[in-house]
């Protein structure tokens, strides 16, 4: 799986909502708070993501990430060079899919 996008150095500012949700919660102090794990929701969707790449690697498949303006583009390359766009919705899918094998 790789990423191409530079978390350090994004093509555009945050959304206004966005910007200024961050600013209420730290207002409030719950940007303060940090907890001592994270949720057990949160632990086993990231021990789903683990499987699912560590399936999508043993098959000879991985996912390309891109931006483009504000969007994130995903798409998946199969083993015989073949692809395939994705949703953000297709991704989840395929997440959820290939990391209960």
């Amino acid at each position: 799986m790789t990423a191409n996008i530079d978390p350090l150095n994004p093509a555009s500012p945050p959304p206004r909502a966005f910007a200024s949700g961050l600013q209420e919660a730290q207002r409030n102090g719950a940007a303060g708070e940090i907890l001592p794990s994270p949720p057990e929701e949160l632990t086993e969707r990231i021990a789903t993501a683990a499987r699912a790449w560590e399936v999508l690697a043993a098959s000879h498949r991985h996912l390309s990430f891109t931006q483009t303006g504000g969007r994130i583009g995903v798409e998946l390359t199969a083993e015989d060079g073949v692809v395939t766009p994705l949703s953000p919705s297709a991704l989840f899918d395929l997440i959820e899919q290939e990391g209960a094998k």
